[in-house]
């Protein structure tokens, strides 16, 4: 007997059979006789394979549908509208994004690289200022489509890269279609990830972090070098479109996503981890090496931008209080976007900036996970996204915790402001929490039962945050005003609770269900069940998108808001002021400005072209919206707070003293409220004394009058005057014996600038030391209408006398005070009323200095020396001819930013010469020799040279990745191809070859298949 088995063992190595054909009984063929098996085992495995069949369809078309609602969901939120007119670009995208995106697309179809933004800051980085996304791949479509159809693009992008990135990454997990879908709707479609739309920039780098996470996930399993390379490439340029996004907030965000998934995959796989981390650190390095061309401008920008020192203030800026998580469970806690009537945001921020809510069940997820734990056992798959959602929390507190003392000192994250937006990583955290519990709940067993049965200890912490959701909006219906003015709104705003307390409601009910779907749905059969948490997510994200993203009907109004006020001034104003129009249209040369820091012009200001909206109507302007301007610009034009507080600001001394001439300034828009205040007593019994938005400055309405001087104040629009009351007194010198007052005149400004003097009388006497107070009243008898007042001392009195606040009674009524904080500085000598342009007063300069002007060198004349501009537009020249026969300094109004330098090139002939572009005041300036010669300038943006050698080395890294791995696969191949014995064809499987009806045996992983030869080897643990 033994001797016949080790022949048979002999005879085996000697002469190897063809392996066993299960399916075709080939082997049977081949002289190997098929085992024996009863026919109640040939049943089962029939059953079984039917079955796997039928679950591997279901899968298909459960992928089919869910990609299919992932592609139609941005279709109908962005393609729909813009097909109708209405495109979508809400607030910062309409005056910032879209625009810069715009501008981009200009100077690429030009053939220029977009490094230089000429239209907004007098001059500015646009690939270093970040906003632009100017090394964005998808901003470069603004090229060669349509505007509206590029931006609607990038829309569409975007959400397919978030929506259809998260499904995948879930269902490498090997999660159901059900649940991945619905954890990529929750965090694509709801949330900060919707909320922040208006960020675009934000959305889009943020986009592509759960592709980052597939490729994580897939190199952590992948066992060959050719998915290992191809892992690493998708890895790497993942994450090189984060950083080219142009926004470092969805950078940071991504390093507090990625990394920690990273370092759980790193422990999780004992065998593979030096592998693991060096195709990771490949796809780091050649990501940065790709990111750099944005990155490395973008650095150097920021440390000479107005932010380049970190402070805690800068920090915290944005950091939510602790009691405002709140708004995580209830989203209409501080109120909405004011649809269908309900009050608008109470804060003191603004809604986008606080919106994180991705739904009940996320939370009901997250807590129910958590009684899944159990010790001994190998900890879950899970459980770093509670992790991560933890660290989101604490992110976005920011300044709230202690923990901003070590936060603050990470570099580049640490000089950033509005950590709110870390919520981001929250929401992403609750989206694949919610997937892994409903793959779960909604699953089957093994056996094939109807579906799971939960423990009593994972209902109970389920039911938990739906309590939590439901109790909020309970407490907030029933405390009012007081919740409110918990949350710290005003006692003013905190009034409006009756109009909030019903928009509570819908969360409550949406917590009711939640609570009775996981106590009682296990109860439920699993069909039911699924159309169960469909219908709650659908409503659930709905009734958040209708309450807090759409703004489907105006919100009420606030009491004591900027529309009260705003109503008051502008009923002086008889008609009402027109339509506004780009003010590129009223052909006034020179950059423009816009004084609302409290945005009273609301939508008119993107019709007039407020920066950056310019940069598409048309104009050059001195000042911008982006996040950062030289911080020397800033300090002189007062045109951007450190924080980014203030938009249409500027420093009030610097409008009023000439500092702004140096920039060649055109006009200058504000609105009337700046001029003049609501005095103590309004038409109709209308109380405009209580305006808080607009105070006064009775500094700036108050003047000197010395005897035969003129005294202006400007109202900032027409007014029809019926009487004039302007208080005269001393400036509290002493006069001598016998001094008299002077005898003043009152005269009013009409629009076309001509001056209608209306009366005048006798000043006070002179008593010996002080002049007494009195008032000089004149009346008009039926009105003049005039947009400013002249008050001229006349006679040779030796008293400087002091006129107050000038009050102004309108036809309709109204009562105003002359006295606005930017009074003084519109009645300079530097401005002068031109006009209206819808609600905005147009005050032209008028002793602007030129684009191009002369300056003597030090201790030398000018001569006869002239420039002349040769190329490059009026307000930006290019390259100037200068002559000069002792040399000069040639002076450019554009801002003294890094970067630029210039030619000198020589009429006559020569050699030319490189010459140093230097700062003189915050205009640029260059010194030329003696004689004739062309000057160009250069702009060479810092970082920008060695940026781009970066990212060719990392594209070139890219290549030669795939290329490898190509390379690899064809090796392998080509072994195979050589096995002895048969024609086998390249990539095939010898046993496939020998076996025509032999399927090789194969691993799935997440939904997909590997081919393995014979061997079946899962690449990863299930748990």
């Amino acid at each position: 007997m033994e001797f016949q088995e080790s022949d048979a063992r002999m005879a085996a190595v000697a002469f190897p059979v063809p392996p066993r054909c299960a399916t075709t009984g080939a082997g049977h063929e081949g002289g190997v006789a098929p085992p024996r098996a009863g026919w109640w085992r040939a049943g089962w495995r029939g059953r079984s394979a039917r079955r796997r069949s039928g679950d591997s369809a279901r899968r298909r078309s459960g992928d089919v549908v869910a990609l299919g609602v992932l592609a139609c969901l941005p279709l109908l939120a962005y393609a729909l509208p813009a097909a109708l007119g209405h495109p979508v670009w809400p607030g910062d995208d309409a005056t910032q994004n879209f625009p810069l995106r715009v501008l981009v697309g200009q100077q690429l179809r030009t053939g220029h690289l977009p490094i230089y933004d000429p239209g907004i800051w007098s001059g500015t980085p646009l690939l270093a200022g970040w906003n632009a996304g100017a090394a964005y791949p998808f901003t470069w479509v603004f090229a060669v489509l349509p505007a509206t159809i590029a931006w609607t693009g990038n829309l569409l992008a975007t959400s397919w890269v978030a929506g259809i990135g998260l499904y995948a990454f879930l269902r490498a997990n090997r999660l159901e279609p059900l649940p991945s879908a619905l954890g990529a709707v929750s965090f694509a479609f709801a949330g900060a990830m919707d909320a922040q739309v208006v960020h675009f920039g934000l959305v889009a780098g943020v986009s592509w972090i759960p592709v980052q996470l597939l490729g994580v996930l897939r190199l952590s399993e992948a066992a060959e070098t050719r998915s290992r390379t191809r892992w690493c490439a998708l890895l790497a340029v993942a994450s090189a479109m984060t950083l080219l996004a142009g926004e470092p907030r969805a950078i940071d965000i991504a390093l507090f996503v990625t990394g920690p998934y990273g370092l759980w995959r790193l422990a999780r796989s004992p065998g593979r981890r030096p592998v693991l981390a060096g195709w990771v650190a490949i796809a780091v390095v050649v990501a940065g090496a790709l990111g750099a061309v944005q990155l490395l401008p973008g650095l150097r920008a920021v440390a000479d931008s107005q932010r380049a020192a970190t402070t805690f203030s800068l920090y915290d800026g944005g950091s939510y209080p602790l009691n405002w998580l709140l708004v995580l469970f209830e989203p209409n806690l501080l109120g909405g976007s004011g649809s269908f009537g309900a009050p608008s945001f109470l804060g003191n921020y603004n809604l986008t900036e606080v919106t994180a809510y991705v739904g009940v069940l996320p939370w009901v997820a997250a807590a129910a996970l958590l009684a899944q734990l159990r010790r001994h056992r190998r900890l879950p798959e899970w459980l770093v996204w509670e992790v991560v959602g933890a660290i989101g929390i604490v992110l976005a507190l920011g300044g709230s915790t202690p923990a901003w003392h070590v936060l603050i000192h990470i570099p580049l994250f640490g000089s950033q402001r509005l950590q709110n937006r870390n919520i981001l990583v929250t929401d992403l955290a609750l989206a694949v929490l919610l997937a892994f519990w409903l793959d779960h709940w909604l699953g089957k067993r093994r056996s094939g039962a109807a579906g799971v049965t939960t423990s009593p200890r994972e209902r109970w912490f389920g039911v938990v945050p739906a309590l939590a959701v439901a109790a909020t909006g309970v407490v907030s219906i029933t405390w009012g005003a007081g919740m409110l003015r918990w949350l710290g709104v005003s006692r003013a705003l905190a009034g409006q609770d009756g109009g909030l307390r019903p928009w509570f409601m819908p969360t409550v009910l949406i917590g009711a269900a939640a609570v009775v779907l996981v106590s009682l749905g296990h109860r439920v059969g699993l069909r039911r069940r699924r159309v169960l948490v469909v219908g709650l997510v659908a409503v659930d994200l709905v009734s958040f998108a209708v309450t807090s993203l759409l703004q489907v009907a105006p919100g009420s109004s606030r009491p004591g808001a900027t529309a009260t006020d705003t109503s008051v001034v502008a009923a002086a104003a008889d008609p009402s002021p027109g339509t506004a129009v780009p003010v590129s249209d009223l052909g006034i040369p020179g950059r423009f400005a816009i004084y609302d820091p409290a945005l009273v012009g609301g939508s008119q200001l993107r019709a007039v072209g407020a920066p950056d909206a310019n940069l598409v109507v048309g104009g050059s302007s001195l000042q911008g919206y982006s996040s950062i301007v030289n911080g020397a610009y800033a300090r002189a034009t007062g045109a951007h707070g450190v924080a980014g507080d203030g938009q249409d600001v500027l420093s009030i001394t610097a409008v009023g003293d000439g500092a702004l001439d140096q920039l060649d300034p055109g006009a200058l828009l504000t609105v009337p409220e700046y001029l003049v205040t609501a005095g103590s007593s309004g038409a109709s019994g209308s109380s405009a004394a209580a305006s808080t938005t607009f105070p006064a400055d009775p500094a700036a309405g108050s003047r000197v009058l010395s005897a035969g001087r003129t005294a202006r104040w400007s109202f900032g629009e027409p007014v029809d005057v019926t009487s004039v009351r302007v208080p005269v007194g001393a400036t509290g010198n002493t006069a001598p014996p016998g001094a008299t007052g002077n005898t003043v005149r009152i005269g009013l400004v009409r629009p076309g600038g001509a001056v209608t003097w209306v009366d005048s009388a006798r000043g006070p006497e002179s008593r010996g030391t002080r002049h007494a107070t009195t008032s000089v009243t004149v009346h008009v008898h039926g009105g003049i209408r005039a947009v400013g007042l002249e008050v001229r001392a006349l006679g040779t009195g030796p008293l400087d006398e002091h006129a107050g606040v000038p009050v102004v009674q309108s036809r309709s009524g109204v009562t105003l005070d002359v006295d606005g904080v930017l009074q003084a500085a519109l009645s300079s000598p530097q401005w002068r009323y031109g006009g209206q342009d819808g609600p905005f007063g147009v005050f032209v300069a008028t002793r602007p200095s030129p684009p191009l002007r002369l300056r003597p060198l030090r201790g030398r004349t000018l001569g006869r020396a002239t420039v002349r501009r040769l190329t490059g537009p009026e307000l930006v020249p290019s390259s100037a001819l200068v002559s000069s026969p002792r040399g000069a300094v040639v002076v450019r109004s554009d801002a003294a930013i890094a970067g630029w330098s210039a030619t000198w090139q020589p009429t006559g002939g020569g050699p030319p010469r490189i010459l140093a572009v230097y700062r003189s005041g915050i205009v640029q300036a260059v010194e030329v020799p003696a004689g004739r010669g062309v000057l160009t300038w250069h702009y060479d943006g810092p970082g920008v040279r060695s940026g781009e050698l970066a990212a060719g080395a990392g594209l070139l890294g890219l290549v030669a990745l795939l290329a490898a791995g190509r390379r690899r696969s064809r090796r392998s191949s080509s072994v195979v191809s050589e096995v002895p014995g048969g024609d086998v064809a390249a990539g095939a499987s010898p046993v496939a070859a020998r076996c025509p009806g032999a399927q090789p045996a194969r691993s799935m992983a997440g939904g997909r298949y590997r081919a393995l030869g014979t061997a079946r080897h899962p690449e990863r643990d299930p748990s």
